[in-house]
C-alpha cells in the first residue's frame, strides 16, 4: 500500500512512474533493463534491505530517495549515505534534494 502511495504521489507531480515493484531483484532488472532519470524506493521490500539496489543506482550514478521507517540519522550506510523521506510522509512537503552518488 505504501509504494502504491508514493507512486500516486510522484504520477501527480509529474512524474512518470515504473512500478511499483515488490522486491529487489524485480527493482534490480528494471533497473538494469532501462534508463532511469530517478528512482524513489523503500529501504526494505518484502523484508529484503534494498542495499543492492541502492549500489547498483550509485554506480548508474541515478539520483535516488529512500523511503523508509526508519529516521534518517541513523547509522545505517543505506539512509546515512542516500536521501532519506520517512513514512509516513506528507505529500505536501517537498521532497529532499536527491544525492548524487
Amino acid at each position: 500500500m505504501l509504494a502504491i502511495h508514493a507512486a500516486d504521489v510522484l504520477e501527480e507531480a509529474g512524474a512518470q512512474v515504473v512500478g511499483p515493484v515488490a522486491t529487489v531483484s524485480h527493482a534490480l532488472e528494471l533497473a538494469t533493463s532501462m534508463t532511469l532519470d530517478g528512482a524513489v524506493y523503500n529501504s526494505l521490500l518484502r523484508s529484503t534491505r534494498a542495499d543492492p539496489l541502492a549500489a547498483l543506482l550509485d554506480q548508474q550514478m541515478v539520483p535516488s530517495v529512500v523511503l523508509s521507517l526508519t529516521p534518517a540519522d541513523n547509522e545505517d550506510p543505506l539512509l546515512r549515505d542516500h536521501s532519506v523521506v520517512q513514512w509516513p510522509f506528507d505529500p505536501t512537503v517537498s521532497l529532499p534534494p536527491c544525492r548524487m552518488p
